[in-house]
């Protein structure tokens, strides 16, 4: 039987080191893959570590989501096949209940997916469901001025793609995102434009940092001006007229998107009743941030306005494939995506750098397999 090379985490606390590891052919319902870019997330060293708490299954090798070609697919395949090239999608989803979701590589939730799938993207073979590859057609995205390694930010624009499906974007839509100059938020303003939104209202809580990121937008944009940023008071009466202002007539926004960290539980309720106020009356509040406390909702506000709140963890797999559609057409642009790529035996370098210098428009991925390099068994 054939091996490859793998990253594994054996113990929290542990250096990741590199493994020789079996290969195992896919069966029924399960796809082989050479990974070509896998990308790193800011906070991997804290998941390592076990700061962040998350719950893993270890043994494992780590890794989320990634971008590969297609070396082996199990008997009941019938679109994929060995040398296409996929997005490989790391959300779990129970097949007889699709409301058990998890994370491969990153989060242990439900035993009877994380005993199977644990492994992640972080070695030169990647067994994953054969419902969550998805091909891409790397001559669509070339005509477009992308190049191979911007796809490693299709996990990023995924996520806050999921979060305006569930908040009911709609092409002309006026929308705001907190916080705006991180990875995520930063690619929700590219989701939210190439949705068709008329208006969004960028929110961060330093002006050193959101200016700049609403600026880059500004270059890119056909219409510069449509990003607007606003700089957070933690007043909410403050920041609810800051952000009806930036709005066109003050007329309030559709959707509210927030995607707050867990480091910015403790403005969480000021930030939530903010946005109920800068809601228009039917809006929507969308939660898809990572605070884990408890925090305060304006009952009467929401109740007098008719304001919907939602809760999304991730998305749904028929998003993954609309995403994918808007980055082939152009509509959601990759032109502002720069990629640090790190080789397999570069995997400690390549966390510190994710560390260091997470912000909009940045990724950074292991490239456990080059192009060039052999991806058949």
């Amino acid at each position: 039987m054939s091996t490859h090379r793998a990253v594994v985490l054996s113990n929290l606390g542990d250096k990741p080191i590199i493994e020789q590891r079996l290969t195992r052919l896919p069966a029924a319902g399960q796809i082989l893959v050479a990974p070509l870019f896998s990308p790193v997330l800011s906070y991997q060293h804290a998941v390592h570590s076990g700061e962040r708490g998350n719950p893993l299954a270890l043994p494992m090798v780590p890794g989320t989501a990634a971008v590969g070609r297609v070396v082996a697919v199990g008997p009941d395949a019938t679109k994929l096949k060995a040398g296409d090239l996929v997005f490989l999608d790391a959300t779990l989803r129970g097949r007889d209940d699709p409301g058990i979701t998890s994370l491969q590589g990153l989060f242990r939730i439900h035993a009877a997916l994380d005993d199977t799938w644990h492994d992640g993207s972080w070695a030169e073979r990647f067994l994953v469901p054969l419902e969550n590859a998805f091909k891409l057609e790397a001559d669509a995205v070339a005509a477009n001025g992308a190049t191979m390694s911007q796809l490693t930010a299709i996990p990023q624009l995924v996520v806050p793609y999921g979060g305006w499906r569930t908040g009911g974007l709609r092409p002309g839509g006026v929308v705001a995102i907190a916080y705006a100059s991180g990875a995520f938020g930063g690619a929700a303003i590219d989701v939210a434009l190439g949705m068709g939104a008329s208006r969004v209202v960028a929110l961060g809580r330093r002006a050193e940092t959101l200016v700049p990121a609403v600026r880059a937008f500004d270059k890119a944009a056909a219409r510069p001006g449509i990003v607007v940023p606003v700089v957070l008071s933690g007043d909410p009466d403050r920041d609810a007229k800051a952000i009806r202002a930036a709005t066109q007539g003050e007329r309030g926004l559709d959707v509210f998107l927030d995607l707050s960290p867990a480091a910015a539980a403790s403005s969480c309720t000021a930030l939530l009743a903010a946005a109920v106020l800068a809601l228009k009356p039917g809006g929507t509040l969308v939660l898809m941030g990572g605070v884990r406390e408890p925090v305060a909702v304006p009952y009467q506000l929401v109740m007098l306005r008719n304001i919907t709140i939602k809760g999304r963890f991730m998305f749904l797999r028929e998003w993954v494939e609309e995403l994918i559609a808007l980055i082939e057409c152009g509509s959601v642009s990759l032109a502002r995506q720069t990629v640090q790529c790190f080789s397999l035996d570069d995997h400690e370098r390549a966390v510190q750098a994710a560390k260091d210098d997470a912000g909009s428009g940045k990724c950074v991925a292991l490239t456990p397999v080059i192009e060039s390099q052999d991806t058949s068994l």
